[in-house]
């Protein structure tokens, strides 16, 4: 008998070493895949980056003016608005995230893009299309010629109501932001924009989102890997 309970208390430490030992070894970023084969997944969060994110505003005449998130900009904003504004002005927003993983993925399993509506002017739902779009881009660094950047990867529906407005609202964006690791890309880059560019009643309908770097409420995009 007090063999057997030596045995005991020599298993019970056993497995409280155990515990620990995993404890402690354990990545607090990882994730179990649940797949049963050993795998696991983390996940990685990048903040937008401000000096390539920003919105562009058309004129009824074609001229663009560009408002940039970065600080040292000549038109600053810490808002990035789309839709439509006074005499057929047209907004489309842009952000750019660096894909600056501690350890390169060999799989993108996942991505959620993540922005706070700040608030709405009027209802760009009801009067430019019904949904808010958000489209993979490849700009690089803001001007106003990327007004007319080509659209890539996707069409990602962020929102379809103003009954979101000061909340986050989030797409599914994997497919863009995989197309961009698996192609080599440093960074994904997005552009949001409404069906309708504008309605012709000459009054603004738009979303104006969160954008400064340093607030809680900054645009940020999650990333599941492996």
């Amino acid at each position: 008998m007090r063999n057997e309970g030596i045995n005991k208390a020599r298993f019970a430490a056993l497995a409280v070493a155990g515990f620990l030992a995993l404890l402690i070894g354990c990545d607090s970023t990882a994730v179990g895949s649940g797949s049963g084969n050993g795998s696991s997944t983390n996940t990685a969060t990048f903040k937008f980056d401000e000096s390539r994110s920003g919105w562009i505003l058309l004129t009824s005449g074609g001229g663009t003016t560009v408002y940039s998130t970065d600080d040292s900009a000549a038109n600053h904003t810490r808002k990035i608005s789309a839709g439509d504004g006074f005499s057929g002005q047209v907004d489309r927003g842009f952000m750019s995230f660096d894909l600056d993983f501690a350890q390169g993925p060999s799989e993108i399993v996942s991505a959620t893009l993540h922005v706070y509506v700040n608030r709405y002017a009027k209802d760009p739902y009801a009067a430019l299309g019904g949904q808010l779009e958000v489209y993979g881009a490849d700009y690089g660094n803001l001007n106003g010629s990327d007004y007319y950047t080509a659209l890539g990867e996707g069409e990602f529906v962020l929102s379809t109501s103003t009954d979101d407005a000061d909340s986050w609202i989030s797409a599914d964006v994997t497919a863009a932001v995989r197309n961009d690791w698996n192609n080599g890309e440093p960074r994904s880059q997005f552009v949001f924009r409404f069906p309708d560019d504008n309605n012709g009643d000459l009054n603004p309908d738009r979303i104006f989102m969160n954008a400064d770097e340093s607030g809680t409420e900054a645009p940020y995009l999650a990333v599941e890997y492996r």
